[in-house]
């Protein structure tokens, strides 16, 4: 970039710290100074890298001090507690992992810690605003843990083969009404669990029926001949030799 351009930047900011010093809505302090510097480098960070560089570090240097930046901004201004600023430093983090799976999809293993990290630091969030109880909290935990491995799954491919995935995000959801049934004291959430039960095991079983060869179907009589014949040596009508009539 210019340097026209740095000093440029430089400057707006410099003037925006005084402007906001000056009329009283925030304490300038050091830490907020090196918010905004964090900010505006994570930004400039990501914005190179889409425009000209692709270079992982620079976008995980773009991602992390941007959130972090923002993170440590807001907390100085009183704008969020302490919990919250934690929570977005984790989140922080799992940008970063996630993004190597941004910078190259076949580096598909990022989305599980960078996945689960962001699940953990969404949900202890959503339980400091709104006070959750455990069994919701739990019940969101493993629920998000499901969906990373779910969206494993639908990413599947020739070259990345992650059918396996469905395993662990079944397990998960599973685990997850289990927590919500047995840690919940609300009668509702006992309810949907029972619904979303039903729902799982008629949707197995409707699977595990589309799956079946149908009697009668086209090619079903042909191929059951065929593996008969060669488990017993015998010729199918209509398919001898033709060499002996010649």
């Amino acid at each position: 970039m210019d340097r026209k351009v740095w000093l440029g930047v430089t400057l707006i900011l410099a003037g925006i710290l005084a402007l906001v010093h000056n009329l009283g809505l925030v304490d300038v302090t050091a830490f907020f100074i090196l918010a905004v510097f964090m900010v505006v480098i994570g930004v400039i960070a990501t914005w190179v890298y889409v425009r000209n560089d692709r270079s992982l570090p620079l976008l995980i240097i773009g991602l992390v001090t941007f959130l972090w930046g923002v993170a440590i901004g807001l907390f100085e201004a009183d704008l969020i507690g302490f919990g919250l600023q934690r929570d977005l430093f984790v989140l922080g983090m799992a940008l970063g992992i996630l993004a190597v799976y941004f910078h190259n999809e076949r580096h598909w293993w990022a989305v599980i810690p960078g996945g689960v990290l962001g699940v953990i630091a969404v949900v202890d969030a959503i339980e400091g605003q709104f006070y959750l109880s455990e069994g919701i909290a739990g019940f969101l935990i493993f629920f998000g843990i499901g969906l990373v491995f779910f969206y494993l799954y639908l990413i599947r491919d020739e070259k990345n083969r992650l059918s396996w995935a469905r395993y662990p995000a079944f397990i998960s959801i599973l685990v997850s009404l289990f927590v919500l049934y047995t840690d919940s004291q609300n009668r509702f959430a006992q309810l949907f669990v029972a619904v979303a039960l039903i729902g799982l095991g008629i949707g197995l079983v409707l699977g595990a029926k589309s799956r079946r060869p149908v009697p009668g179907a086209p090619g079903a009589g042909e191929a059951g001949a065929g593996a008969a014949s060669l488990n017993t040596g015998e010729e199918q009508p209509g398919r001898a030799d033709s060499g002996g009539e010649e």
